[in-house]
């Protein structure tokens, strides 16, 4: 009855997915929304005190830790922020703003009188039917929470008396030569029978990376059913019958509406976690995902168990939005100071931030993403010959992104046709991104000139997933590129020129610099004339070079694994295997 129940609510009461893209606006409204949208939470939030006492709730079931408190702040805050830049595009839409349509925005939530407010905008007809998924969508977390709590008292063994010790524990999120380099330096500071990394399946493939290593599913591990029962599915109890109260007392207000959400939707993610340090003893967990309140949540569960929640550097971000607000975790590594240093304000004040350099520039992981034969023969021979590189770098296929893309490639082939000593490269984000990238290249006349004539070479993707060129290997390659995001950052550590068009800028300190340098333009007239200024004259133009080190990669070299290494796997932890001597 009860998985009945559940399985009809996840089927009725599943929100449409926003289409809108994280840290990407798309609009000068949208970008203000963005900016302003966590001082509009933090008002919310105090006039709400219906989140006050689920926030005190959650940190009562996570074991006091009063950082729980912060998980529903930053679930707020992204749940807002979402509401905020819908209504911002509805007043303003991409298509105005350079960009292409975004899809449907739906209107009407409990949020969005709130959010109307924040923007002095008319706030949109309340819709009964979005009022009743946000309360049943509230609800439903509590089922989901107390059936996946409660289940675990059924699987089958018990957990071993003495527990697996590991340093490190991750997702599973890499592929076989992606773990060999990153654990390289590690394995030469330690012995072969060491356990060195615990990987954990959440979603991902379920298969170890070598010796010392180990894969794991938390959700098929046993528990201690007592130590269970009284330590995790009576505080779940607890916490839905705290929330079920509020939400009930206050069933039309939208944010304790999406407070209550939070709370139980972030419960259920610590559940595998808690599975796991039942049966293991790790020193740091590693963390992908800052952009949402999940990290906060499992780091409260670790530090009860004596490890620590670890940003592990897998990009760069410079956004001033939820996607790095609220940041709850005990060590942030990262490339460089730019998130440190212009988005840290709402951080949590025991968070110590820790720049290492730009992981993805490291020797191994530049030589464990290998450049296929057909792509390196051909820029090869292409350079030996005289010729110049320019590379052009797709970003994620996003709805609306398409009209900058296909707006900046036909820029950089005006510039180039007819001048045949020029190969131009195009490199998408994936296999998706490819197939965007296709279908805008009939619209760029002059990109298919240039193609006609052999000076442009498609990377491809023979299968989802697969690298065939890495970006670090193609940057090194080229004369000057165009880049959206991390790319740019990654290029100009090293010196070389990458320009981005993009029709919105974003209000920071990084971005300004950019802007200010010629780099990065709102505009595709001054976007090209930066381009022709440079092919005029490329030895006149100003990179800021070292200010690009400070905020993206402090050492800018192909070590930083040896840095993560030291930090995460210090030369005083060995731990031998409970069947090693």
């Amino acid at each position: 009855m009860l998985t009945s129940l559940i399985r009809w609510l996840r089927n009725h009461l599943r929100r449409p997915e926003s289409p809108m893209p994280l840290g990407t606006p798309m609009s000068p409204t949208d970008a203000v929304a963005e900016r302003s949208s966590r001082a509009a939470t933090e008002a919310l939030f105090a006039a709400t005190p219906a989140c006050a006492a689920i926030a005190t709730a959650f940190v009562r079931f996570v074991g006091g830790d009063p950082e729980g408190a912060r998980v529903i702040r930053k679930s707020l805050h992204i749940a807002f922020e979402d509401r905020l830049r819908a209504l911002a595009l509805s007043a303003d839409p991409p298509e105005r703003n350079g960009f292409g349509p975004l899809g449907e925005l739906t209107l009407g939530w409990p949020l969005d009188r709130a959010a109307a407010k924040v923007l002095d905008l008319a706030p949109p007809p309340p819709r009964r039917d979005l009022h009743f998924m946000a309360l049943g969508g509230a609800l439903s977390q509590g089922a989901l929470l107390i059936r996946e709590a409660v289940a675990a008292l059924f699987q089958p063994g018990r957990p071993s008396p003495v527990r697996r010790r590991f340093p490190v524990a991750s997702p599973n999120v890499g592929n076989d030569e992606y773990w060999a380099a990153i654990l390289a330096p590690v394995r030469a500071k330690t012995r072969p029978q060491d356990d060195i990394l615990l990987l954990v399946n959440d979603q991902v493939r379920c298969s170890d990376a070598g010796p010392g290593t180990i894969a794991i599913d938390p959700k098929r591990l046993p528990v201690r059913r007592w130590r269970w029962l009284w330590l995790v599915v009576l505080p779940a109890l607890r916490l839905v019958g705290a929330v079920g109260w509020r939400v009930l007392a206050a069933p039309f207000q939208g944010a304790t509406l999406e407070a209550a959400r939070g709370a139980l939707f972030e419960a259920r993610q610590t559940l595998p976690t808690l599975r796991l340090l039942e049966n293991f003893e790790v020193g740091s967990y590693l963390d992908y995902n800052e952009y949402t309140a999940t990290h906060i949540a499992r780091a409260c569960v670790l530090r009860r168990a004596g490890a620590q929640m670890v940003r592990w550097p897998h990009c760069v971000m410079d956004n001033p939005g939820a996607a790095q607000s609220y940041l709850g975790y005990d060590l942030f590594l990262s490339g460089g100071v730019v998130e440190s240093r212009d988005h840290s304000a709402s951080w949590s004040p025991t968070l110590r931030a820790m720049p290492v350099g730009l992981v993805r520039n490291d020797r191994r992981l530049n030589q464990g993403t290998r450049v296929i034969p057909a792509i390196e023969n051909r820029v090869g021979a292409h350079r030996a010959g005289g010729g110049r590189v320019a590379a052009f770098f797709g970003m994620s296929p996003v709805p609306g992104m398409e009209v900058p893309v296909g707006q900046s490639l036909e820029a950089v082939a005006r510039l180039l046709e007819g001048q045949p000593d020029w190969l131009l490269v195009v490199k998408a984000k994936g296999d998706r991104s490819l197939q965007v990238l296709e279908g805008l290249f009939p619209r760029c006349p002059a990109f298919q000139r240039m193609q006609a004539a052999g000076q442009v070479l498609v990377v491809p993707y023979h299968q989802r997933g697969e690298e065939t060129c890495a970006a670090g290997w193609l940057c090194g390659q080229m004369d000057f590129g165009v880049g959206f995001g991390s790319v740019q950052a990654e290029a100009l550590v090293f010196g070389l020129p990458m320009f981005c068009y993009y029709p919105v800028m974003q209000d920071t300190p990084t971005q300004h610099l950019l802007a200010e340098h010629g780099l990065l333009h709102d505009s595709i007239a001054t976007f090209e004339a930066a381009l022709q200024r440079w092919l005029d004259a490329p030895e006149a133009f100003d990179l800021p070079v070292q200010a690009c080190r400070e905020a993206y990669d402090h050492f800018a070299d192909d070590t930083a694994l040896d840095r993560v290494a030291d930090i995460l796997w210090p030369r005083t932890q060995g731990h031998p295997r409970a069947d090693q001597p």
